[in-house]
Order: C-alpha cells, then sequence, then structure tokens
C-alpha cells in the first residue's frame, strides 16, 4: 500500500513508510489524490479566513448522500477492496460507540476522531478495518439526514481541534486516554471538505502515535484513523494508506 507524505515543519511533504517499504522512495509514497496542508482557515474544499462555516466550506456540486443502511454499506469497503490488505467488519465490542467517548463537551468532537466513532448525529454508520503493511485503519462512515448535518459536524470537529490540539483527557469505555497533542496535516484534496491531524496519545503509561483522516463528501463523512500494530511507530513514521483512502474516497463518487 502506498502512504500519504506527511507534512514537515516547513510545509514541504516527503513520504513515509515504516519498514523495508520505505525505500520505494518519495514517488511511491505520494497517492494518487493530491494533498494540501489542512489549517483553520484553509482545508481541502476551499473556506478561508472570514468563512461562515470555520474555514470549511462546500465544494461548488455536493455529492449524493447515501440512502439508508444498505446504500451506506454498499458504499463501504469490501474484503477485496485494497490490494494486499485485510479487510474486515469489526464487531459491535470491537468498536467503540458515540457515547462510550467522554470528554470535556469542546473537545469532545475531536475525542471521538480519535476513538474512532462518528461525528454529530449520524443516521447510518458503517464501520471497517483494513490491516496491512503493519498498519491497522479503522475506516467509519456515516452518513446524515440533510448535508449540513455533515457540514456541522466537520465545523465542530475544526473548532475543536483549534482549543484542545495541545492535550486534552479522554475516556473510551472508561478506559483513561491522554491526547497529548493533536496537530493538523496533510488532507487528501478532492472531497468537499476534508481534515489531517497527527496525534499522540498516552495510556497506561505508553504514549503512542495516531493519524486521523476526515472527508465529507455530500452529506457522507468518511473517518479514517491509523495506529502501527503494536501501537509501536513515532507520528513521523506513521501515514493512512493512500490505497485505504483512495479506493473509499472512489466508492462514495
Amino acid at each position: 500500500m502506498k502512504q500519504y507524505a506527511r507534512g514537515a515543519g516547513t510545509g514541504a511533504a516527503r513520504g513515509v513508510r515504516p519498514g523495508p517499504a520505505a525505500r520505494r522512495g518519495t514517488a511511491a509514497a505520494l497517492s494518487a489524490a493530491t494533498l494540501v496542508l489542512a489549517t483553520a482557515c484553509s482545508v481541502a474544499g476551499g473556506g478561508g479566513a472570514g468563512s461562515p462555516s470555520y474555514g470549511l466550506q462546500r465544494g461548488a456540486a455536493a455529492s449524493p448522500a447515501a440512502t439508508g443502511p444498505a446504500g451506506l454499506a454498499g458504499k463501504a469497503l469490501k474484503s477485496d477492496s485494497v490490494p494486499g490488505a485485510k479487510v474486515t467488519t469489526p464487531t459491535d465490542k470491537e468498536v467503540p460507540k458515540a457515547d462510550d467517548v467522554e470528554a470535556d463537551q469542546t473537545c469532545r468532537p475531536l475525542a471521538r476522531a480519535v476513538a474512532g466513532t462518528a461525528l454529530g448525529g449520524p443516521e447510518d454508520t458503517v464501520v471497517r478495518r483494513v490491516s496491512g503493511d503493519g498498519l491497522v485503519t479503522t475506516v467509519t462512515l456515516a452518513s446524515y439526514k440533510e448535508e449540513e448535518g455533515a457540514v456541522d459536524a466537520l465545523a465542530r470537529l475544526s473548532t475543536a481541534a483549534d482549543s484542545c490540539g495541545q492535550g486534552f483527557t479522554m475516556k473510551v469505555a472508561g478506559k483513561e486516554r491522554q491526547v497529548t497533542g493533536a496537530v493538523r496535516e496533510l488532507a487528501p484534496q478532492g472531497a468537499d471538505q476534508a481534515m489531517g491531524f497527527g496525534v499522540t496519545l498516552r495510556t497506561d503509561g505508553s504514549e503512542f502515535a495516531q493519524k486521523v483522516i476526515v472527508m465529507r463528501r455530500g452529506a457522507t463523512v468518511s473517518l479514517f484513523t491509523t495506529t502501527a500494530a503494536g501501537a509501536s511507530a513515532s507520528p513521523k513514521d506513521l501515514a493512512v494508506p493512500p490505497a485505504v483512502v483512495d479506493t473509499q474516497f472512489a466508492a462514495l463518487s
């Protein structure tokens, strides 16, 4: 699987890949999707300072939403969707629900993104898990009754990231996690809206990294959360696999 390039401190981008695959180089690391640096005032899909939606703005033509559970499930990744990776449907016990995630109200949208649960109040949710190349990615699709619900969910996430990016405490199913940082990073361009985050967490005395990408297409939001198997990778050696993002994005097109 390819990896998205990670944003350096100067705003440049370079390919990253844990393990031997790093030798494939930057050219192989770049996805077919163009990457942009997501900030509070500029995310994929448009928006700027003074925009009425927290710097998040719809594209010129919104995409249709999935209609009902069957429609949303039909747009989710299948077992053979991502070459070289294993795609599974986790059980209800393996996936936290929105009510399982606790945090200060201001930080709650970001906590839910970190936990891999749907944002806002969607009508339907479908979850897939993708394993391969030492990475585990949870893909959460959420469809909303109206597009405004999806727009509002991302706006609240953006606000939470601005307020809580330096760290906060959260609980998932009663287990405490300390988010020690959530930094805006690269996000794919081409969606109606998109954001990316590099997250560091501490739990049970151990610190690990996570990468998060959130994309909206019409009234459907895709949330990707990636960790290294064994949670051993540092933030600089971790990225959401582009093959997973590109395949899911194409299915929603």
